[in-house]
């Protein structure tokens, strides 16, 4: 047996062909610049067949409950599933699911019946977000003489990005969210904006950043305030904030991670690569979490949801919550249409 589950993602009557599969996400060709979007799967049993078969592949090649492996391949632009061996995925009653970043699949899930020896084609409906970045009338001084400095890739004047439709409206507002936190933290008077040199990378959950060193002090400083305008976190673990070091083209060896959390919800975070002979470069992975772990129970529930559901900040949602805010508000500087 040798089956296999081809999925096609459409627009209508219309392919939408993925271009590339990395390990981080999936690159489609219409991208203006090459960020992966993040995407999650779930292949389940529907019937107590299928569930047995599944279960008997899992008890030989001796997996963990829930844990089970698939070949994961592009064909035509589409993404082909197939068994590590050649029984490795069973015929059998199946819901599919998929989520992908900025392109939701229409349904929440999909009956899926596989066939003996075949692959099976799944087509999978998705769509756009039809939401719009509006920019306001004028900007903040701090705020344009960051984004005046900034280029994507060494290339891309990041003013020229910010007005090209091309780049996805969730990584425009990801960068207009971070620079009215960065504006108004800790406060309007003494942002810390003012030790942003440039940013060099805009994702849908984060921005990275070239700072001066006394962005670092201050994080300290706030770390050390009975206030705890920042709290200190120290040196993260997830991969993704160290993607900030290549991007950055230094020696990772030659670097540390700090990583800071503001009060209150939503938290910005901020890890900052510092250089260990102390003298250098500094760089910060900037984010936002809609909770705090290191301030209370509430916060750091919150932040494990985002963890466990495997899913980004909505950016384009944290926009209308932050225009709430009668501090962040004035330097929000879009709207959505």
């Amino acid at each position: 047996m040798n089956e296999g589950l081809l999925v096609q993602l459409m627009m209508g009557n219309t392919p939408v062909p993925i271009q590339e599969r990395r390990s981080d996400g999936l690159i489609f060709d219409d991208e203006a610049d090459t960020w992966p979007r993040r995407v999650l799967m779930n292949i389940v049993p529907r019937s107590d067949t299928a569930a047995y078969r599944m279960r008997r592949i899992r008890q030989i090649n001796n997996w963990t409950y829930p844990e089970y492996k698939l070949r994961i391949a592009l064909k035509d632009g589409c993404l082909l599933f197939k068994g590590i061996s050649a029984d490795g995925l069973p015929s059998g009653d199946y819901w599919f699911s998929i989520e992908i970043e900025d392109l939701p699949a229409v349904a929440n899930r999909y009956k899926l019946y596989l066939k003996d020896d075949v692959e099976t084609t799944l087509q999978i409906q998705v769509t756009k977000d039809a939401r719009k970045i509006v920019f306001a009338a004028t900007m903040d001084p701090e705020i344009s003489r960051v984004l005046a400095a900034s280029s994507i890739g060494n290339e891309w004047p990041l003013t020229d990005w910010l007005k090209d439709d091309r780049p996805r409206t969730s990584r425009k507002a990801c960068l207009l969210n971070l620079m009215a936190k960065l504006r108004t933290a800790p406060s309007v008077e003494e942002p810390l904006i003012k030790y942003v040199e440039r940013l060099f990378f805009v994702g849908t959950e984060r921005v990275y950043a070239k700072v001066e060193p006394a962005f670092m002090e201050e994080l300290e400083a706030f770390a050390r305030d009975p206030k705890k305008p920042f709290y200190k976190e120290g040196r993260p673990n997830a991969p993704i904030h160290f993607r900030l070091l290549s991007l950055a083209k230094v020696n990772v060896e030659e670097y540390e991670l700090t990583s800071f959390r503001q009060e209150g919800h939503p938290s910005m975070q901020a890890v900052i690569a510092s250089p260990k002979s102390r003298h250098g470069d500094h760089f910060a992975d900037l984010d936002i979490d809609m909770g705090n772990p290191l301030q209370d129970v509430q916060g750091f529930l919150i932040h494990m949801s985002e963890l466990l559901n495997s899913a980004p900040t909505d950016h384009l949602d944290l926009g209308g919550i932050l225009s709430k805010d009668k501090t962040i508000s004035p330097f929000l500087n879009y709207s959505l249409a």
